[in-house]
């Protein structure tokens, strides 16, 4: 389904469901540095940390920025630039205005999560990216909801690599052939993170008799992976506003 279709059918259910009530916004979280470095007194160091501290360190920050999970999905093929390539290329990267710096160890693994499901990936490095695109093409999901296995999954975005901008977005997701969850979504690329807006969306239930149809939130995760940003990992956990026991989580990928 396009995104001209997509977009149509979002605004249909939308006049349809009866003034859902707007959900409130979360805080959006913030990454604050433990220490001012303009304010901090100048004190000596006691000790130098060992090695291993320091992997400890890194390995905190990492589940900070990036929800890092244990769970892990060896059902769900992922394209993956060489470790190699991606330590050699992470020193020599000239990053773009809205883009600063990242730790190595952060540019050469990520896991995006969503409920019961996670994969590990490599990220693109985006510093030399340019040019807009368009990705539209769901070639693998996995997930399931309260009302069974997913049976399809479409969604499509336009990014704008000059200013880090991801905009009309938006994400179909049927469950077990009598649901369908619709929503939209636009986003930032910061840092080299990705950060996803969900702009709320429904949930459409069809049965013999009745047709269903409640606003939906959404907590939506993702990152750009490939030597040229060639796909896209999103994770998505969706919640139905007027019953908080229909749900639906998984993870999918999309090219462009």
């Amino acid at each position: 389904m396009t995104s001209v279709a997509l977009d149509g059918v979002l605004e249909e259910a939308l006049q349809a469901a009866a003034e859902p009530e707007p959900a409130a916004e979360e805080p959006a979280e913030e990454v604050v540095d433990s220490v001012d470095a303009e304010a901090a007194p100048v004190v000596e160091v006691a000790a130098e940390e060992t090695e291993e501290e320091a992997e400890v360190e890194e390995e905190s920050v990492v589940e900070t920025l990036v929800g890092f999970t244990k769970r892990k999905s060896s059902l769900f093929g992922i394209r993956q630039a060489p470790a190699a390539n991606s330590e050699e290329s992470a020193e020599a990267v000239q990053w773009g205005a809205w883009n600063e710096p990242v730790p190595e160890y952060l540019a050469s693994k990520m896991t995006i999560s969503a409920g019961d499901y996670s994969v590990d990936l490599t990220p693109t490095e985006m510093g030399n990216l340019t040019g807009s695109y368009n990705y539209s093409s769901v070639v693998d999901y996995q997930g399931h909801g309260s009302a069974g296995p997913l049976t399809n999954v479409q969604a499509s975005f336009d990014v704008d690599f000059n200013s880090g901008e991801i905009s009309d977005g938006l994400q179909s997701v049927d469950v077990a052939d009598r649901q369908n969850w619709l929503l939209g979504f636009d986003g930032l690329i910061e840092q080299g993170i990705v950060g996803l807006n969900s702009l709320g969306g429904v949930m459409t239930e069809f049965s013999p008799t009745a047709e269903l149809i409640n606003p939906i939130e959404g907590d939506l995760s993702g990152a750009f992976t490939g030597a040229e940003a060639e796909a896209f990992v999103g994770g998505f956990e969706l919640l139905d506003s007027q019953n908080a026991l229909n749900t639906v989580e998984g993870i999918y990928t999309i090219e462009r």
